[in-house]
């Protein structure tokens, strides 16, 4: 398996091959690889790789796939939060073809990748944010943070430790998301307090 760091200059016809299977593909979560009239979507990977270029710039941007027999089989990127650049959201538009959903690719490869690179850009916290159909995701990483039992089949590696959850959603893109966070420098958390706070939903 390779990783390829994919941005808009990254041979377009490859993403929307990756993002074809998402035509079959039942899981909620698919909608966001649509390959049809991406152009006018802006939720969609495509879009935010060629139009917005989200990913683009490598001080403090990444979109990563694994490449396995000259396809991509998964990629998921990080970016930063835009009420404050020293956090990291990570594993955005974060997606499997089916076929390699067994491999658990993103857990042994992908995620250990992304948090390596965001740590050698001087993040001061990272987020990982779910929706409400993925919210599953969210109690396997509170699991495996916890340190109990086996993930991913061998003892939870240090990247999979030490996050805490965000028990109110954060409006992150317009989107309501579900977070855990993990800080990387611990004197960052008061200033990380007050970024969160400006982007929290309000119970009604």
């Amino acid at each position: 398996m390779i990783i390829h760091r994919i941005d808009s200059n990254y041979p377009i016809e490859k993403i929307i091959e990756f993002c074809s299977h998402s035509k079959v593909d039942p899981l909620p979560g698919a909608i966001n690889m649509s390959i049809d009239d991406w152009e006018n979507k802006n939720y969609t990977l495509l879009y935010t790789l060629y139009k917005q270029k989200r990913y683009d710039d490598p001080s403090k941007s990444a979109y990563l796939g694994i490449e396995f027999a000259g396809k991509i089989i998964a990629a998921g990127g990080y970016y930063p939060l835009d009420s404050d650049p020293n956090i990291a959201i990570l594993m955005s538009r974060m997606y499997t073809i089916p076929k390699a959903r067994n491999q658990a690719v993103h857990g042994k490869f992908l995620f250990p990748r992304i948090m390596s690179e965001v740590a050698e850009l001087n993040y001061q916290a990272g987020l990982v944010s779910y929706n409400q159909y993925n919210l599953w995701m969210k109690t396997a990483l509170m699991r495996a943070s916890s340190g109990r039992g086996i993930f991913l089949g061998i003892k939870t590696p240090d990247e999979y430790r030490g996050w805490t959850d965000i028990e109110q959603p954060l409006m992150i893109k317009n989107t309501p998301q579900w977070c855990l966070y993990k800080l990387f420098n611990p004197t960052y958390l008061p200033i990380f307090l007050k970024s969160i706070d400006k982007i929290k939903i309000l119970s009604q």
